[in-house]
């Protein structure tokens, strides 16, 4: 449906309109009409018509005399919008469920990393320098354990030295004894 009110300047403002199909003008006779007609804003208010409530819009169309105006019932935005309330909750629902699987994963996986590194410390801390740390993963657990197989590698190093020296010493006192 469709009605076309049309404002003509000469002397004074005469206001036409063209009727609906079935003879009746909507806006042309209506207070909240008449109050937006004098804005050049985008005018929305709620208004009651025909015993119905309903949304109002009037908007001025750029570079134009010319507006646009319409009539929403509010039942239909009502509808929609419990329609974009409950896709908006069941999405919410849905990102929080992805969340906490992908959290408990991650979590896991370090856990599981973790666990076998103390595992292992525990073995080195009892003298068990043969202990190998390894992960899959590409993050920080990864540089850890690098780190603690370099420094596994530098203690054995140091215990070669240190046997190597202790020889060196164990040598050089049987050749003092030896002369004396």
């Amino acid at each position: 449906q469709r009605e076309v009110i049309v404002k003509q300047t000469l002397d004074k403002d005469v206001m036409n309109s063209t009727m609906l199909d079935d003879g009746t003008i909507i806006f042309n006779n209506q207070g909240f009409f008449k109050d937006a007609e004098k804005s050049e804003d985008v005018v929305t208010s709620q208004v009651r018509y025909d015993g119905k409530d309903y949304f109002f819009v009037n908007v001025p169309i750029p570079e134009t005399d010319l507006k646009l105006c319409t009539l929403v019932p509010l039942s239909n935005l009502k509808s929609e919008m419990n329609g974009i309330r409950s896709l908006t909750i069941i999405f919410m629902v849905i990102g929080g469920v992805i969340a906490l699987l992908c959290g408990t994963y991650i979590s896991m996986g370090i856990s599981k990393v973790l666990s076998r590194v103390c595992k292992s410390l525990t073995k080195v801390s009892e003298g068990d320098l043969t202990q190998e740390f390894s992960t899959n993963r590409k993050d920080e657990l990864r540089y850890l354990t690098d780190v603690l197989n370099n420094t596994i590698a530098d203690i054995k190093g140091l215990m070669g030295e240190m046997r190597v020296f202790g020889h060196d010493v164990k040598h050089s006192a049987m050749e003092v004894a030896d002369s004396s």
